[in-house]
């Protein structure tokens, strides 16, 4: 879930609620009780100062855009739309992604039959997934300490999706429908041994290591590196000197800013500069800072106000609108940065907006190097803390939209 809310309204949605993350398996009744009436306080201070959300870019034609028609299927590679502004030649799918990116994985409400989790469980999902994770979640890969990642195996960059890029492939997770790690919902799939993850464990992540390319015979220099966090949740709180030594799981409250800063530092791009949107940080201001020191505050701009966009038409249209990360975005940011978009503010008419507009503008998509989104969809009826949220908005949508995102050049991943 959430490393944090940022904006809120009346709605189930609303930006600027506490969350509540339930876990899968109870929760203490005191503990509940607590989270219940922080954030009945925070709503009731929101409710009083939010204008009305969108509405366009949650119907049913939107959400649903890029799935896959029926009779269709989506191509293994696919290239940038013509006159992109990107580095990449094209983005190729897995064998077991392709699978996921049908258009039917949908739970079948009739026969109530949960689609999601029985592909999930299939042992030969199960199985790529494990390969997969092996992978991802060795020291190499996943904490390389500022050295190249390690380089799969034959096996392993079977199982992998890639990003074409100069003639070599660069390897990135699969797109999976359940959206976080493939073992981290213990109802769905378990693990070759038949246990599961932790529900916040981000170790599937494969994200892009810079090292090799700047360490090289004849390197490269180090791009400016610019990270946009919406949702930034308690900033540094409780984070000695300000970023943690080692990172494992991610989501919860926990401050998502350090955890970035970790990732892409041991990734050989250190931030340079730090967008952050919190509009309930619940903290103090003074605890918000924590233990971070002036060499990482200077660089971090942080707003307390909500992201706004307004309605889709205008956001594609580019509209003016003070609240705007996508016009901060244009005006920040250049092609030959490396930019890091993280979006989980809890509130999907605004979230789908942002991301409906990127998917429509390959300009902008142009901007993006890699994104986390955690895309609120109906999974088999599950709940993680998002309410309801309407059948249309489902795993087949929310796979088509990444999948769209990543045709675009963007290394888009499924957040927590």
């Amino acid at each position: 879930m959430s490393s944090g809310a940022t904006t809120s309204s009346a709605s189930p949605w609303a930006q600027g609620m506490l969350r509540r993350e339930p876990l899968l398996v109870g929760m203490a009744f005191a503990a509940g009780m607590i989270l219940m009436a922080t954030s009945q306080h925070i709503k009731g201070h929101a409710e009083n100062a939010m204008p009305a959300l969108p509405k366009e870019a949650l119907t049913e034609a939107e959400i649903k855009r890029w799935v896959v028609k029926p009779g269709q299927s989506v191509p293994e590679i696919v290239r940038p739309p013509m006159g992109s502004n990107v580095s990449i030649e094209g983005y190729q799918s897995s064998e077991m992604e392709l699978t996921w990116l049908t258009g039917n994985i949908a739970r079948n409400v009739r026969k109530k039959k949960k689609r999601l989790c029985d592909h999930a469980r299939k042992p030969a999902i199960t199985a790529k997934a494990q390969t997969w994770v092996e992978y991802s979640s060795q020291r190499g890969v996943w904490a390389p300490d500022q050295r190249p990642a390690a380089k799969p195996t034959p096996q392993q960059t079977k199982v992998l999706s890639h990003f074409i890029v100069r003639g070599h492939q660069e390897p990135i997770e699969p797109l999976h429908g359940v959206a976080r790690h493939p073992f981290g919902v213990p109802t769905c799939a378990k693990n070759a041994t038949g246990h599961s993850v932790g529900l916040f464990d981000i170790t599937y992540l494969v994200i892009y290591n810079d090292c090799g390319r700047q360490q090289r015979p004849q390197p490269m220099p180090k791009p400016r590196v610019l990270l946009f966090d919406m949702g930034a949740s308690q900033g540094f709180y409780q984070i000695p000197n300000g970023v943690p030594a080692k990172v494992h799981n991610g989501g919860d409250f926990s401050p998502s800013v350090p955890l970035f800063y970790r990732l892409y530092k041991d990734r050989c791009l250190e931030p340079d500069a730090i967008f952050c949107w919190e509009l309930n940080k619940v903290i103090t201001s003074s605890d918000w800072w924590g233990d971070a020191g002036p060499e990482i505050r200077r660089k971090v701009r942080f707003f307390e106000v909500p992201v706004m966009e307004g309605e889709l038409h205008d956001a594609i249209a580019g509209a003016r609108n003070p609240n705007s990360f996508l016009q901060m975005l244009q005006l920040e940011a250049n092609p030959d940065d490396f930019v890091v978009v993280k979006l989980d503010i809890d509130t999907p008419a605004i979230e789908q907006t942002i991301i409906a507009t990127i998917t429509q503008r390959p300009d902008l998509a142009a901007l993006i190097d890699e994104l986390f989104f955690e895309y609120h969809f109906h999974f088999d009826g599950l709940n993680f803390g998002w309410g309801a949220v309407p059948e249309p908005i489902s795993v087949d949508a929310a796979l088509a939209t990444m999948h769209r995102l990543r045709e675009l050049g963007i290394r888009a991943h499924f957040w927590i």
